[in-house]
């Protein structure tokens, strides 16, 4: 697909620990491959019980298409290359 991105995170902590579930927060390293360079992220996230995303605070890209995360405890987040 020409001009798509491909977003791929890892964890800090390696994920859950066997048979449980992580419960805190969780800081990922974020790796953006485009065909693009990025300035920043926009940050949209689900945090509590309403289905309604909000703006979160927008990312600085530390390298080129590359940023540290920390997304918080029971939530979903959408980050947007700008």
């Amino acid at each position: 697909m020409s001009g798509s991105s491909r977003t791929t995170a890892s964890s800090r902590l390696g994920g859950p620990p066997p048979g449980g579930v992580l419960l805190g927060p969780l800081t990922a390293a974020v790796t953006l491959a485009a065909y693009a360079d990025y300035s920043s992220v926009a940050v949209w996230q689900l945090t509590g019980p309403q289905p309604e995303l909000t703006s979160g605070t927008d990312l600085a890209l530390a390298a080129t298409n590359a940023s540290l995360y920390e997304m918080p405890a029971y939530s979903v987040s959408v980050l947007v290359p700008q």
